[in-house]
């Protein structure tokens, strides 16, 4: 499949503004930018219609499911000109995740406004609705693989994401510590007995890890793992947070039609300096070498091996398997909307 890069053509940009509000561009910018992230939720099929129609030569019908209709690099076409319709700034930035109705990206200045506004509702939900006695955390910068899309400095269409730099080394070191573990211990699922029973609110997903006889040593050593990784999320939370020095970190990957743009962010500091009317001409000011990463990754990559070997050898020889910890039984019931798509999903990996 093609990795052609997308452009999209202002004037059918213009004219779809025009369509959908004749008096857009007599709004000052910040009115522009405040009113045009709605346009593509309040006006789903006439911006929908459009596009098939002067974009992508096709009829557009309404009944139809639009991932069924187009190709690949059909559907990244019209996600680019849906970004250029709604995003905000030089680089029509638009977070590409659910938000509430009244969500507007032009009450936060800066990145950093957003960031520590995320991370104090998140702490408060949780506060709220956690049964245990929750611990308050100080506000470091959270940024964890939030979804965007935008346009880069050249004009072409990005999918993108936004990580700390934190949240990038251990997402990292997760990986490889899950295969690290799945080659010492090897492990897979399997399906239990009541896989597929109907439940009330759909059917039940019961699977079940086997790693022949090793389930408990398994499990210890991800544990430990875990509480390792853990505990140096929130060390490298603070050394980058205490860290006066501005860095951000470009990584490019295309993926078939899809050309990704991951944008890692060092800390809060740094992120005061972003805003969304200009943001990858903001994060260029602080631009580092990915060289840089990949250093700090192979220092703590050669203690995680060395903690996960230990403890590997600790597990083997000194666990009691006679002790079982008792644990909270969850039950994990799916949807039919949900297995349908889980098989959409299947079907697609096939092919």
């Amino acid at each position: 499949m093609s990795n052609m890069k997308i452009k999209v053509d202002p004037v059918i940009v213009k004219r779809l503004l025009m369509r959908i509000d004749p008096l857009f561009f007599t709004y000052e910018e910040s009115k522009q930018n405040k009113e045009r992230q709605s346009y593509f939720s309040k006006h789903y099929d006439v911006v929908t219609e459009f596009l098939f129609k002067h974009v992508l030569k096709l009829v557009y019908e309404q009944d139809a499911e639009i991932e069924d209709t187009l190709t690949s690099m059909q559907l990244g076409i019209l996600n680019a000109y849906v970004t250029a319709l709604t995003g905000i700034g030089k680089n029509s930035f638009v977070f590409n995740e659910f938000q509430s109705k009244d969500f507007d990206l032009t009450r936060y200045s800066t990145l950093y406004d957003f960031d520590f506004q995320e991370f104090h509702y998140q702490q408060n939900a949780f506060k709220e609705h956690s049964d245990e006695n929750f611990i308050e955390k100080p506000y470091r910068l959270h940024l964890n693989h939030n979804w965007v899309r935008l346009f880069d400095l050249e004009g072409h269409f990005r999918y993108s994401t936004q990580s700390s730099l934190s949240h990038h080394l251990i997402d990292k070191l997760s990986e490889h510590a899950s295969d690290k573990v799945d080659q010492l211990i090897p492990h897979h699922f399997v399906e239990g007995p009541d896989n597929d029973k109907k439940v009330e609110g759909g059917y039940l997903y019961d699977y079940r890890l086997d790693a022949n006889g090793l389930e408990q040593q398994l499990d210890e050593l991800k544990s430990r793992y875990r509480d390792y990784l853990g505990e140096l999320k929130a060390q490298l939370d603070d050394a980058f947070d205490e860290d006066s020095e501005c860095a951000v970190y470009l990584q490019e990957s295309d993926i078939e039609t899809e050309h990704h743009l991951n944008v890692i962010i060092k800390n809060a500091h740094t992120a005061k300096f972003i805003t969304f009317k200009n943001y990858l001409q903001d994060c260029q000011q602080f631009l580092k070498t990915n060289e840089q990463i990949e250093c700090l990754y192979q220092i703590e990559l050669k203690k995680l091996d060395n903690f996960i070997n230990d403890n590997y050898h600790d597990v083997m020889e000194n666990l009691d398997t006679k002790i079982i910890l008792l644990k909270q039984k969850t039950k994990i019931i799916l949807s039919p909307d949900a297995i349908e798509d889980m098989a959409k999903i299947r079907d697609g990996d096939e092919k």
